[in-house]
This record gives structure tokens, sequence and C-alpha cells, in this order.
């Protein structure tokens, strides 16, 4: 789990304000996201968005670094005219389009934890995982 916290770790050698990171967000981060498996997604030159998905809530999130935004804004490629916000939603974009394999996903809402986490609502046309379907017992 500790793993996990990267983003935390990130946020304190960054230099960015311990309060970019409140308790409630770091909190909910890790209590809805924290036994995730992580899904690296790259945007353009040697960034890393980490995806934590939970597809029986329909929901993913999305987490970057402060030298993230800063490697992306240095190399000039086509995602460093996005804000950080585009990034965050190209990322979750490239998840569910490319590395679920879950086609016709698709993004219903966004809501952002803090100012590097943020929460993603989706649907999918397909069925639900298999373990998001109810079981009935026979009998």
């Amino acid at each position: 789990m500790l793993t996990r916290l990267r983003p935390l770790g990130a946020l304190l050698v960054g230099g960015l304000p311990l309060a970019a990171c409140s308790v409630d967000a770091f909190t909910y981060t890790v209590g809805t996201y924290g036994t995730v498996k992580e899904t690296h997604v790259h945007l353009g030159c040697q960034d890393t968005y980490e995806v934590f998905d939970r597809p029986e809530r329909g929901t993913l999130l999305v987490v970057t670094t402060p030298l993230n935004e800063v490697i992306l804004d240095a190399c000039g490629g086509p995602a460093s005219r996005l804000t950080g916000p585009e990034r965050m939603r190209r990322a979750a974009s490239i998840f569910l389009d490319e590395r679920s394999n879950r086609p016709g996903c698709a993004v219903t809402s966004e809501q952002p934890v803090d100012a590097l986490h943020t929460e993603y609502a989706y649907r999918c046309a397909g069925p639900p995982p298999p373990a998001a379907r109810s079981r009935r017992r026979a009998g």
C-alpha cells in the first residue's frame, strides 16, 4: 500500500504546499482506491499518469505529480498545450479507450479530489464487469 502513496511524497518533494492535499482528500483516495493496482498512461514525452480503476463502481482516479507536469510543459509536444485538467481528462480517456479492455466506455462526470487527483465516473455500453454483476442462487 505504501507504493500507492507516491503522489503524497511527490507533493512534499515537489514543493507544493501541503494544503494542496487535504486530509479528507487523502483519506477518501486511500479508502476508495488504496487496494487497486495502478495502470500507467502516457500522453507524451516521458510523462506518466497513474489510473486506478474501480469498475464495480464505474469510477476511476487519475493521479499526476508536480514533476510529471513540469516534464510535459518542457517537452513541447501536443500534450504540453493542454491545461492540467485537460491532461487528466485525456489520461482518463486513453485509459478507457485503450487500456481498460472494456470497449464503449465514456466519462460521464469528473470531480477533482485535490490539485493532483481527479475522479471520473464513467459508463460502458457493454455489461458490467463480472465482479459487479449480481449473482442469483439457484433454488
